[in-house]
């Protein structure tokens, strides 16, 4: 894994912490380390400005290494400054946004798009109990052409 500040190294600004994240885990990924090894665990706060670091190190899961609490910690912590967050992606309001916005559209390729990011985030959000497997084939359905 390519070290602080080095090319390719990616450094969390404080924005963005779910794609600084992915960056940080396909690199770990990449290089063939364990992104839920120790060390990677440990590194973490060096990818990270210097205010962040300090913070990144104070956290209880970062103290203890504990497997995936970090990133989850982190995800936590820094959730507001996504310009994105997951918190608000994985939910079935969104997905009820995104089936209105496409279902309409009479077009193939708006069609393939709507399957691909509906069968993933109603896979998640189903899996995480909020919604059951019937109200997420019963939404797709509605908002496919007749």
């Amino acid at each position: 894994m390519p070290l602080p500040p080095g090319l390719g190294a990616p450094i969390f600004l404080g924005s963005d912490v779910t794609t600084f994240l992915h960056k940080y885990e396909s690199i770990a990924a990449f290089t063939t380390t364990d992104p839920s090894s120790r060390n990677v665990i440990i590194m973490l706060p060096y990818y990270c400005t210097e205010a962040i670091r300090e913070t990144v190190m104070m956290m209880r899961s970062y103290e203890h290494r504990f497997g995936a609490a970090p990133k989850k910690e982190m995800l936590d912590a820094f959730r507001y400054t996504d310009s994105r967050p997951n918190s608000l992606v994985y939910t079935p309001q969104y997905l009820e946004n995104l089936c209105a916005e496409c279902g309409g559209r009479d077009n193939t390729e708006s069609h393939k798009s709507l399957l691909r990011t509906y069968d993933h985030i109603s896979r998640v959000v189903t899996e995480r109990g909020i919604m059951v497997e019937h109200e997420r084939t019963e939404m797709l359905l509605c908002a496919l052409p007749q």
